[in-house]
């Protein structure tokens, strides 16, 4: 239980008293790494520490750099250029393929590494001399990268607002004017960066706001721009892994799909319903996933779980659990006539199980009409997405009550100001000239919870009474919440005068409640997603809101959800970027101008790409086949489902009514917390606080849709990293797991993005991986070749003897022995060793087991080359720096040490690309895919080769006679073995002749080894198959 209780603190929190001055002067020795260490130096100095990270100040101090570069510049021309070209890559692939019959997302961790590629090499090619010298005035730095990373960040969505607008346009024949429209999306867009901004003293500063999923990158950015051998290791482990993700993903995502998620039990019983909805999880909507294994990483890690806290972990892993009972307990027991309709799906569906055509209750104003709902009858949810949006309604007021009774004191200044003496406060100190702000921070917070990263960039006249050292250097001037005030009431004004401007038939009071709303759900759903990693959505919450307050209106039903589920997730998003802004130590202006910047450009981008696909591509977009160029059916997704909510709320989520459960999820998940909290409060050595009951509701919530095979990786590798690594390998733990699962996303993401282009359709042509068995089927011209068959049919008849078909070996062994086996030769054509039959036995099973083992061995044979080449034919590194040696011994060993590291590192190169010849040469690849068994072969001159190298005669002697035995011509090999063999003779002996090294003992053992191999293979094979007359033809 103590590594239970050592866990990262959270979901819930203990409230623990705040620091007395003097306890606060006394932090820098209690805590070494607080402010001002290198996290490599301390844990590489100190070997005698390796202690269990215990918190999230503790964490976010010894795994990132907390050391911080005031001369470090991000104000370039290289970072607004590099910026603002990724922000309108970003911003242009996010809006086109809205449009798309498949969707691109562009991540941030993605983001992070194509800018930092650009800006090297930009630094490496561009000259520091006349203009240019303003694209290239320094090394590229890391407040330069996350500057580049926020603004990308902010403009690489499609804005919400374009999806209204886009339905107003394709189904309301509503045109609203580009101002209109423009400023629609800015208000939209900017709202819940103003709300979000004006809380991040209580959101983003605080150790606890951890924002653990923005970690591994801050790590990855920590290893890209830090010196020294530790953060050359860690990048060197970041490159290897990365490199191997990459080449990886090839086969989840195209080659193997069903890596994606294996199931032995879908395997044993393919075509039972039950097994599939039970066990099933590798397609989307296929099943609960129940002990399917998930090996792709583009799904486990779409929220790293290297990354998320033990804590978290387990809460979630138990509504996950729960989730399973509940879901299969719904549709197995037909609550809400579950079996009518597919166990999981987000559509609308008749009684009997055909889905609901929505476009026969729209009037012609575009509204649901109740004559013809009566007509039509009210239409059904599955009962798994019903149990979702319960659970999801659950969870949100489950997070409320929650940080009411564990965090209240974490987030007291949110409420704080709701007083005469603060308000009034407020408005004596609130600068009018907002543009003026100096930007120094009235107060900090207590020391204890304060941010390391944050600490250190604070210009705090005051602060050096409480911490001399740390705290003393005024640096940067911070963001004025004045200037997040502007911006919230600049955008509520303009949301006021384009809800009317646009036609959306939102009263302007809705409209406010709308942006309450927003404003009350980014304290609890951004300080929920800060300390767990977990973002939780409230759109079906505030589109069932919507659809009580204006029934039939599915155009106030968009705009309602636009200015309060947007906003909070556009507060999310702001307030995460401000956590990397601290983080890296980015000024917050700078941050702030970033922010701005990208998303103001990104809004103009979303628009006019929008409005230009809208207009030419319209009768396409309404289609709903589309084409492979254009689709429509985000766009129809939802505009169906502001009809769903708005039209039938009342009917379908009113008590007494069909899924009256849904809105009474929110009364009893406020209640939920309370017993939990009570239990702590009178009985705390329960550890009640170890569960974070949003979490568990939320997790219920988990398996409603999409690929359900995910789970039991994703929970495998999150407590193999945040228990076994972090209890029993901490010092690893600390340096190496979160540029591991940065490597783990970066890799994936870029594998993923490539083929998204290349052959997933994202270019408008899909191209799958070629499968050998539907070829072969389909096609005049087989892609397997005729031999493979063969091989096949062989394999087939030495697992099945009969002795009535002569289907038995007729050797004289199997007589004397009185057993029957089936002969491969009893398939006419085949000419191999009968071994090769049995390597392909599994074919019987599995036909394309021998493809895969044939492909398995030219890995093999790769890895053999590389290591024969470097170890034993290329020039030895030690030989290189034998001139330097000469010379006098003045000369520094850093000076020999480096052109040896260069010697090594061309030598692997070199062996690299040898090898690379052979792994990537198309030739070899097709020949062994096809169903050729040459490889095997290979696999055994190579081993030979490789083992005669190392003087290991007798092995060698071994695999030269398996090699002649498996095919004849490997015998002419047999002469450079003993070239071999004869020149280690004379170079033991130097006096030894040519002739005597020739003819010696060693060379006559080896060849009466290698002699022996093949006859005895050769004569086994023949005493099993080839009938022989004489004495031994009858049984004795």
């Amino acid at each position: 239980m103590a590594d239970v209780a050592g866990a990262h603190a959270m979901g819930t929190f203990v409230n623990s008293r705040k620091p007395t001055l003097d306890q606060t002067r006394d932090t820098k020795e209690k805590i070494p790494y607080a402010i001002g260490t290198d996290p490599e130096a301390t844990s590489t100095e100190d070997k005698s520490e390796a202690s269990i990270l215990e918190n999230e100040r503790e964490l976010v101090s010894r795994v990132i750099s907390v050391d911080d570069d005031p001369s470090l510049n991000p104000w370039t021309l290289r970072s607004f250029v590099i910026g603002l070209g990724l922000s309108a890559f970003g911003g242009s692939l996010a809006q086109i393929y809205y449009f798309k019959p498949m969707t691109i997302y562009v991540s941030i961790m993605f983001l992070s590494i194509v800018s930092y590629v650009v800006g090297i090499m930009m630094e490496a090619f561009i000259p520091r001399w006349g203009l240019l010298r303003y694209l290239n005035p320094h090394p590229f730095n890391k407040k330069e990268n996350a500057f580049i990373i926020i603004m990308a960040s902010a403009a690489s969505t499609a804005a919400l607002a374009t999806e209204v607008l886009a339905v107003q346009q394709l189904y309301y024949n509503i045109s609203p004017r580009p101002a209109i429209a423009l400023f629609l999306i800015l208000s939209s867009q900017l709202l819940g960066y103003g709300i979000g901004g004006m809380m991040r003293s209580i959101l983003v500063h605080p150790s606890k706001m951890l924002y653990p999923t923005t970690i591994p990158m801050i790590s990855m950015l920590d290893a890209f721009f830090q010196d020294g051998k530790a953060a050359q290791r860690r990048l060197r482990i970041f490159y290897m892994t990365f490199i191997g993700i990459f080449i990886w993903e090839l086969f989840p995502q195209w080659i193997f799909p069903m890596l994606t998620g294996f199931s032995i039990f879908c395997l044993v019983a393919p075509r039972t319903d039950t097994v599939s909805r039970l066990f099933g999880g590798s397609n989307a909507n296929e099943g609960l996933g129940i002990l399917s294994l998930c090996l792709d990483w583009q799904y486990i890690g779409s929220i790293n779980p290297m990354a998320i806290p033990l804590k978290v972990m387990f809460s979630a892993m138990i509504g996950y659990l729960i989730s399973l009972i509940v879901m299969s307990s719904v549709y197995f027991g037909n609550v809400w006539k579950a079996k009518n309709f597919p166990m999981l799906s987000q559509l609308l569906f008749y009684e009997n199980g055909t889905v609901y055509d929505q476009t026969l209750i729209i009037d012609g104003n575009y509204e649901v009409d109740p004559a013809l709902v009566a007509e039509q009858g009210l239409p059904y949810f599955a009962s798994s997405w019903v149990a979702y949006n319960i659970a999801a309604t659950l969870s949100l007021g489950a997070i409320i009550t929650h940080f009411l009774l564990w965090n209240r004191d974490d987030l007291r200044g949110a409420w704080g100001w709701m007083n005469l003496n603060a308000i009034r406060e407020m408005w004596q100190n609130f600068e009018w000239k907002f543009w003026k702000d100096d930007g120094t921070h009235p107060q900090p917070d207590p020391l204890e919870n304060l941010d390391p990263h944050y600490a250190q960039m604070l210009k705090v006249p005051s602060l050096s009474c409480m911490h001399p050292q740390s705290l003393t250097d005024s640096k940067y001037p911070d963001t004025p919440n004045s200037w997040f005030f502007v911006i919230t009431m600049l955008s509520i004004a303009i949301g006021l005068l384009v809800n009317y401007e646009s036609d959306s038939t939102l009263p302007w009071w809705s409209l406010v409640l709308a942006m309450l709303l927003a404003n009350i759900f980014i304290l609890f759903i951004v300080a929920l997603y800060a300390m767990t990693g977990f973002a939780f959505s409230i759109q079906s919450f505030v589109q069932m809101i919507a659809g009580y307050l204006h029934p039939r209106k599915p155009m106030a039903n968009m705009y309602f959800v636009l200015f309060s589920y947007n906003s909070t997730n556009q507060a999310e998003l702001l307030l995460r970027d401000l956590k990397i802004a601290q983080y890296t130590k980015l000024p917050p202006r700078a941050a702030f101008t970033a922010q701005m910047v990208g998303t103001i450009f990104g809004a103009c981008l979303n628009y006019v790409l929008m409005n230009s696909i809208v207009t030419n591509q319209k009768e396409i977009l309404l289609s709903v086949q589309g084409t492979n160029v254009w689709s429509g059916w985000q766009v129809q997704m939802y505009n169906s489902q502001a009809i769903a909510w708005g039209g039938f709320s009342q009917e379908l989520f009113s008590a007494g009514k069909r899924y009256q459960w849904v809105p009474y999820a929110y009364v009893i998940g406020l209640i939920a917390p309370v017993p939990f909290w009570l239990i702590h409060r009178y009985w705390p050595n329960l550890h009640a606080d170890y569960l974070s009951i949003p979490l568990i509701c939320g997790f219920i919530a988990t398996i409603h849709g999409g690929i359900s095979s995910v789970p039991l990786s994703y929970f495998s590798i999150g407590f193999f990293s945040q228990w076994y690594l972090r209890t029993r390998h901490p010092r690893w733990f600390q340096k190496y797991n979160y540029i591991v699962g940065a490597a783990l996303d970066g890799g994936a993401q870029v594998m993923v993005f490539i083929l998204s282009f290349a052959v997933f359709g994202a270019s408008g042509h899909t191209h799958l991986f070629p499968e050998c068995e539907w070829h072969d089927a389909h096609s005049a011209v087989k892609y397997t070749d005729v031999d493979y068959r063969v091989f096949s049919d062989a394999a087939r008849f030495l697992l099945k003897p009969n002795a009535t078909q002569g289907n038995v070996g007729k050797g004289p062994l199997m007589a004397w022995l009185g057993l029957q086996i089936g002969s491969p030769y009893t398939r006419e054509t085949y000419r191999y060793t009968p071994l090769l039959a049995v390597l392909l036995l599994p074919n019987g099973f599995l036909l394309s087991f021998g493809k895969y083992l044939f492909a398995a061995c030219d890995l093999v044979n790769g890895i053999l080359i590389y290591r024969t080449l470097k170890t034993f034919i290329l020039p030895s590194p030690d030989s290189a720096p034998a001139s330097r040696q000469e010379k006098p011994m003045e000369e520094s060993n850093c000076g020999v040490n480096n052109l040896q590291n260069g010697v090594i590192s061309q030598h692997d190169a070199v062996a690299t690309f040898l090898a690379g010849t052979h792994l990537l040469n198309p030739l070899v690849f097709s020949i062994s895919t096809r169903g050729s068994s040459e490889s095997i072969l290979c696999t055994f001159v190579l081993l030979t080769l490789h083992l005669a190298l190392k003087r290991r005669w007798n092995m060698a002697a071994i695999l030269l006679g398996v090699s002649t035995h498996w095919k004849i011509y490997p015998f002419i090999y047999g002469a450079s073995c003993v070239a071999v063999v004869s020149s280690e003779t004379r170079r033991v002996g130097r006096d030894t002749s040519p002739l005597q090294a020739l003819i010696s003992k060693s060379t006559i053992r080896f060849a009466i080894v290698s002699a022996s191999t093949f006859f005895a293979l050769g004569g086994l094979c023949y005493a099993v198959y080839v009938p022989i007359d004489g004495a031994f033809s009858q049984s004795p």
